[in-house]
């Protein structure tokens, strides 16, 4: 060790402790300034349906997901369908209660396709296929209507 006149080299305990204070200082900067960062920023909305509602302007709703099933037939087919919802999405309720009831759409759609046998469901009868769908899943719905549907997917499997 080398001494100076009046001069104490700190001990490496006193020197970790800075260190480790400063780190702790540092931390709890960040931890508060993250948190007042969010909490200025407001809550992020939870699905995509509900961000297009905060921005305004029409949307479609995916939220019913793959429907997937087997048809009315003796000898089954499989259908596998990706439905989208065009919709008003400056109107925020109408955005809640598809997301809310994205299921019990899912459980119409299902339910839909599987009542029709592989001759119901050929393309030559997809817009009166469409049409009946959407008819049953407004009847599910209270706040608003959809006026038209689409199929992202669409496959009858032998």
């Amino acid at each position: 060790m080398n001494h100076y006149e009046g001069e104490i080299e700190p001990r490496a305990g006193e020197r970790l402790y800075g260190v480790l204070k400063l780190v702790a200082i540092i931390l709890v900067l960040a931890i508060a300034g993250g948190t007042g960062y969010a909490l200025l920023r407001g809550p992020k909305p939870k699905h995509a349906e509900a961000q297009a509602a905060v921005e305004g302007g029409p949307s479609y709703f995916a939220g019913i997901g793959e429907v997937r099933c087997k048809t009315a037939d003796k000898a089954q087919a499989a259908v596998i369908v990706r439905l989208s919802l065009p919709y008003d999405s400056s109107d925020p309720r109408f955005t809640e209660e598809l997301v809310k009831k994205s299921t019990e759409l899912h459980d119409v759609a299902v339910s839909f396709f599987a009542s029709k046998t592989v001759a119901d469901l050929h393309p030559s009868k997809e817009a009166a296929l469409k049409t009946a769908l959407r008819d049953e899943l407004n009847k599910r719905l209270i706040v608003g209507k959809l006026h038209e549907l689409l199929f992202t997917e669409f496959a009858v499997i032998p």
